[in-house]
């Protein structure tokens, strides 16, 4: 979906499954910090921590959502290290990682401690589709795509069947 779309549906998910301990990754510090301020102007309580945060708001922003009183924490990939929250309901990928191992360690936030989570990644433009298919490959994890439905609830696809191959020609 467009960019103004991936707003909304982060929105859209975050309401409709009435999460209540949400990281959401994006790949740049401007993509986290704009993200951030578009769901706090749709109603949203939400922080976030990159790079350019000063070392001494990160971690009372970290602290705030580790207590449960920010329930949305917007992070870049470097700034996440060291996360270590229980209780997370979902990750939401905002933006496909670039490398591997990232959505590894992204994924790993929710759903520990023998706790259920949710990990969701919101596509745009087919690189990301592909990323995300090598992800799936490398990580040899079933990613299951999904939809909302018109009344707001999330609904499975089918996963894409492989296409077959046209039937070779014989030339003599």
């Amino acid at each position: 979906c467009p960019p103004l779309e991936k707003i909304e549906m982060t929105s859209r998910l975050i309401r409709t499954l009435r999460l209540e301990r949400t990281i959401v990754f994006c790949n740049t510090k401007v993509m986290c910090q704009r993200l951030r301020d578009d769901l706090v102007r749709m109603g949203l309580d939400a922080d976030c921590i990159h790079g350019d945060i000063p070392q001494q708001k990160r971690e009372k922003t970290m602290r705030t959502f580790k207590d449960g009183k920010l329930p949305i924490l917007i992070a870049t990939d470097v700034a996440s290290r060291g996360i270590d929250v229980d209780d997370v309901d979902c990750v939401i990928n905002y933006d496909v990682p670039e490398e591997n191992e990232y959505y590894i360690h992204r994924i790993g936030r929710t759903g520990r401690a023998r706790k259920k989570g949710i990990a969701v990644s919101i596509l745009g433009t087919f690189p990301e589709q592909a990323k995300l298919a090598e992800i799936a490959k490398y990580s040899h994890y079933a990613i299951q795509p999904v939809k909302f439905a018109e009344d707001g609830s999330l609904v499975e696809e089918e996963p894409p069947k492989p296409k077959k191959a046209p039937p070779r020609r014989r030339f003599r």
